[in-house]
């Protein structure tokens, strides 16, 4: 048996919108996931929406959602998903069309901005929109502005009004373009030209909306030898996308973020950073054999990332925004996936380093269905994936204001590092206190020690450190919630297991 402590510190900071997600035209994402016209029609909600994913969208309880990418952001034209859905044009997938129609799915716009829109106003979730900063202009993105958010008398104000919405939907968080570091991505350039490009973007769309918040392109790999591993593919396979362009200048990356917060920092609200893992991801089907060595690796995945952050904000002084953060272990798990108890612990703990950051607005898991889901669906029904259990276990307990936590624990070695088994952050507000735990052992449970009094708690991942939930089975892994009957302070905690205890 392992022994740990954990003592609650005093208030930190208020708890950030860790709980985002993320839907873009990527494999059975939005078409086939989100929006499936061929179900039966007691399963639909406007034409095309599954209403079991509804639900459990709403059970995990997202406070914001972003759309409609990632890389798709910087070719989609947000006009031609608005109006009678039978005008809208279908167009090819330009980005993600290399990886094959299973993944590069064509843009038919049936999911478009009214849709996304009703969408989170029905889950409850603010919504985030990337404009177009590759193929796209200013004037563009601000004329999205103006039909989002315009009053009836203005112009898309007025076209939105005659779609039957009269009141603006108010969308507050706008993302600039998408990576524009990356050479593959459409538009990419210097932090010095990315960041001219901002404030033309800036100016215009804050002429319609001075009130909206807005989120520049920023980059969390720091520059050195670990940067190779990941530029140096983008490089070689740039002419593929754009032959004609003069070769991406690898110093770009240096410095990127204080090149850029140097142009245009006076308008940037928050740096939008992206991080996944591993760092290098299969273009063929791979997945981590089930070993404990494999398990120990995935389950502090969470620490690279959480590194990085706090190394990016000793050098911004602005909010920084996760809006693309998970396991990636291969390109076919882009078209859809099945995750495990081993991702799902990997979840927990990266929502319990998210909790650790201080100057965080928002977090975006990605994606949400299917494609790296959090939920999974088939023909018949949909579940929700351990990733997705374990955030809804995080919705159930989340507290308004973070707390200290102190971790007195054993450590366990794995490839590159050695780590904490145990793994904890705590919320609390007038309701009370949420201590969230992870126990990253594979084989031996934890006492945990703790000064306050448990009430209830609820487990996540008991059935093993690999299970996963099927068609046949969609409930294998979910949340046991038990009431503390004996030694209030002193609790075991099951291995390989994500928890949240409620203390008085």
């Amino acid at each position: 048996m392992i022994e740990a402590k954990i003592q609650l510190g005093g208030r930190l900071w208020k708890t950030p919108m860790i709980l985002g997600h993320f839907v873009e035209n990527l494999g059975d994402n939005i078409y086939g996931g989100i929006w499936d016209p061929s179900q039966p029609p007691s399963n639909l909600w406007l034409g095309g929406i599954r209403k079991d994913v509804l639900e459990l969208v709403k059970s995990i309880r997202p406070q914001v959602i972003r759309f409609p990418g990632g890389c798709a952001a910087d070719y989609y034209h947000w006009k031609f998903g608005i109006g009678p859905r039978k005008s809208r044009p279908v167009k090819p997938n330009y980005y993600w069309r290399w990886s094959g129609s299973g993944i590069g799915k064509p843009e038919s716009y049936q999911f478009g901005t009214q849709e996304f829109l009703m969408f989170c106003e029905a889950v409850g979730a603010e919504p985030m929109l990337t404009v177009n900063a590759g193929t796209g202009t200013p004037e563009e993105a601000a004329e999205w502005v103006e039909f989002c958010n315009g009053d009836p008398s203005t112009r898309w104000g007025r076209v939105r009004a005659s779609m039957g919405r009269r009141e603006p939907w108010g969308v507050k968080l706008w993302c600039i373009g998408n990576e524009q570091w990356m050479p593959l991505e459409k538009g990419s350039c210097s932090p010095e030209k990315y960041g001219e490009k901002f404030l033309k973007f800036a100016r215009a769309m804050r002429r319609v909306d001075p009130d909206i918040k807005l989120i520049a392109c920023g980059l969390g790999i720091p520059w050195g030898e670990s940067v190779w591993a990941q530029l140096l593919p983008c490089l070689l396979l740039r002419p593929l996308f754009e032959p004609l362009r003069p070769l991406f200048n690898p110093l770009n990356w240096k410095d990127w973020n204080r090149r850029l917060l140097k142009i245009a920092g006076h308008e940037i609200d928050a740096l939008s950073i992206h991080d996944y893992f591993p760092d290098v991801m299969r273009l063929w089907h791979w997945r981590p054999k089930p070993t404990e060595e494999n398990f120990y690796w995935v389950v502090t995945g969470n620490i690279k990332t959480e590194r990085m952050l706090l190394r990016v904000q000793e050098e911004v002084e602005v909010p920084l925004c996760l809006d693309e953060w998970n396991v990636r272990y291969d390109l076919p798990s882009h078209r859809r996936c099945n995750y495990t108890v081993a991702e799902g612990l990997y979840t927990a703990c990266m929502l319990n380093s998210l909790l650790r950051i201080k100057n965080l607005l928002c977090a975006n898991y990605a994606q949400m269905i299917n494609a790296l889901g959090s939920i999974v669906t088939h023909e018949s029904g949909a579940y929700l994936a351990p990733p997705g259990v374990v955030f809804r276990m995080y919705a159930e307990n989340l507290r308004d204001t973070v707390l200290e936590v102190r971790v007195n624990s054993p450590e366990i070695e794995t490839r590159s590092l050695r780590a904490p088994v145990v793994d904890a952050a705590a919320v609390e507000d007038r309701r009370g206190t949420s201590v969230f735990i992870v126990n990253r052992s594979y084989s031996e449970s934890v006492t945990i020690r703790l000064k306050e009094e448990a009430r209830e708690t609820f487990t996540v991942g008991t059935a093993g450190p690999w299970a996963a939930n099927s068609p046949s089975n969609p409930d294998l892994v979910g949340i046991e919630r038990n009431k503390v009957k004996v030694r209030k302070d002193v609790l075991i905690i099951p291995p390989h297991t994500a928890n949240c205890i409620r203390v008085s």
